[in-house]
């Protein structure tokens, strides 16, 4: 079948025809649309390395406007914006740097002081644990559960990169630790950004989502102490 043929795919970013596997107007390359566990684990692979686009300016798209960047991903326009794996990796790099030469506090947690891994041994444990508090707040909503594990990825990644970097600047020009309060800003731009993801766009939806996913975060906060206190109930400590 000849390329002229072929069903019409308009680029998601400058709204031109696309013929080939490149807009001809902005560059953006094109691939199927088809996701599927196997082509994110190959650009998590593939492109882990190759950090040619600008992470800061991406990391603000995902700020500003989380869905554009997803949705990209999504519907096969995956070399515009930077994969998930590659924020990931620099999310992970910033932590390490952060670890070694500022302090043992990653988001305002810190689990053992001398084993400073242990902190984003935990970041990587709370991913999952994300995609699927998202997945549970929409769960009639989106069908599926990879793309809740996508866009949790971006989010995450990005707000650790940008959080940890504000973070350091503000103790290192003015002083401040901003302490826990980073964490609870992470878990409130997270519960936001994810919210407006899913949604679509409706300002009603987005609200009513970001209750459930409050709710939900709530639940499993609270299941997580319950499990802990039934596996070492002397680990917890009533006030007399």
């Amino acid at each position: 079948m000849r390329s002229s043929e072929k069903e019409a795919v308009t680029c998601s970013n400058c709204q031109h025809i696309i013929e080939e596997k490149y807009c001809p107007n902005c560059g953006q390359r094109y691939q199927s649309k088809n996701l599927s566990f196997w082509t994110m684990m190959n650009d998590l692979v593939v492109n882990l390395f190759n950090l040619e686009k600008s992470l800061g300016a991406t990391c603000l798209k995902l700020l500003i406007n989380p869905a554009m960047v997803v949705r990209n991903y999504q519907n096969g326009f995956r070399s515009y914006y930077p994969s998930p794996g590659k924020v990931l990796f620099v999310a992970l790099s910033v932590a390490g740097l952060h670890l070694a030469f500022v302090n043992h506090f990653l988001l305002g947690l810190t689990l053992q002081e001398e084993h400073k891994s242990s902190q984003i041994a935990f970041f990587l444990f709370f991913i999952p644990l994300l995609a699927t508090i998202s997945k549970l707040a929409f769960l009639k909503k989106v069908p599926g559960y990879l793309i809740h594990w996508i866009s949790t990825i971006y989010l995450s990644s990005a707000y650790l990169i940008l959080l940890t970097i504000l973070d350091d600047l503000m103790q290192w020009l003015f002083h401040w630790d901003a302490g826990p309060l980073v964490g609870v800003v992470f878990l409130f731009l997270f519960i936001i950004g994810d919210a407006r993801v899913h949604a679509h766009g409706n300002r009603k939806s987005i609200f009513i989502h970001i209750l459930l996913e409050i709710l939900v975060l709530l639940a499993a906060i609270v299941l997580i102490l319950l499990l802990n206190f039934w596996s070492n109930p002397e680990s917890v400590h009533l006030p007399m």
